[in-house]
């Protein structure tokens, strides 16, 4: 049977998410994105904030089981 399952690497976390929390996910700049799945040693240093924003949302999303376009509205 295939296995399914990821990694979710984190860094510190830019001045937008710290206003949440002190870590948050590696985003990898599309830039690297070819050097990264070639298995290149790419930065793993926080997203620049510029073109990202921040907006609140439903408890609704902290259970797991949940899922659908409420999760995202």
């Amino acid at each position: 049977e295939p296995l399914e399952t990821f990694t979710l690497i984190t860094t510190d976390a830019n001045e937008l998410a710290a206003e949440i929390h002190d870590r948050m996910p590696v985003i990898v700049h599309s830039d690297d994105r070819q050097a990264w799945l070639a298995g290149a040693e790419i930065p793993l240093e926080p997203f620049p904030t510029t073109g990202m924003s921040a907006r609140r949302v439903s408890t609704f999303v902290n259970n797991s089981r949940h899922e659908g376009p409420e999760c995202v509205a």
